[in-house]
């Protein structure tokens, strides 16, 4: 019972130890058995991005860029078994690039909707730290009712090309990462049927470095 209690009342990411397995796994296989879904689907866990540079195995000049798990998460993925990488349910995708980076994309894989992917990160006031995390969707509806706002009493034509241009590139972003999204959950399933893979959760993290470490995502944290 401590197991599910613990499990159902610890709020924010688990940060995993690679070079050791979840002390879940150290306990009494009936107990482990029963519990092991429930801590895996409830808990969120950290998984970091890099951009790595593939050589040809001809040694040539030619290579390419692609995005890869952190060493360490890949290992404590491939340590925990597939049997519990399909578990996965709540992660936090940290990637060090852009003005947001090393800050964790929070994303549930039982909800397709890109709208909801969030960024805990909050700014000092005391009323953006007592509220939920910043939603992509948040974000556009805010730059939405700004460019409005702007439409209708400013007169410089700069700063509406300004807004209109970061609305674009918003909307533009989160329509990116739905295709993404889309492609991961034909190939690994929707909703509760979700079933990731170490390959999917690499492809997913390459989604959100691509999309979201970008400079040109800036999350306005502060509500007011």
């Amino acid at each position: 019972m401590l197991v599910y209690e613990q499990a159902l009342l610890h709020q924010g990411v688990f940060k995993h130890d690679s070079h050791a397995p979840p002390a879940l796994f150290q306990i009494n296989q009936q107990v482990r058995q029963e519990s092991r879904e429930i801590f895996f689907s409830i808990n969120c866990f950290r998984l970091r991005t890099r951009r790595c540079i593939i050589r040809r195995s001809d040694k040539t000049a030619k290579t390419h860029q692609t995005v890869r798990l952190h060493p360490y998460d890949l290992v404590w993925l491939q340590m925990i078994g597939s049997e519990n990488v399909v578990r996965l349910r709540r992660l936090s995708f940290i990637t060090r690039l852009g003005i947001n980076g090393g800050k964790g994309i929070q994303l549930d894989l039982s909800i397709p909707d890109v709208s909801r992917w969030a960024q805990p990160l909050k700014c000092g006031c005391r009323e953006c730290q007592t509220k939920a995390p910043w939603t992509v969707g948040q974000q556009i509806e805010k730059s939405d009712k700004k460019k409005k706002w702007l439409d209708s009493c400013c007169s410089n034509p700069e700063i509406l090309i300004l807004y209109t241009k970061a609305l674009e590139e918003e909307i533009r972003t989160r329509d990116s990462a739905q295709m993404a999204m889309n492609g991961f959950g034909e190939r690994y399933g929707k909703g509760k049927s979700v079933k990731p893979t170490i390959e999917g959760l690499e492809l997913l993290g390459g989604c959100i470095m691509r999309n979201f470490g970008r400079k040109e995502w800036i999350w306005s944290h502060c509500r007011d």
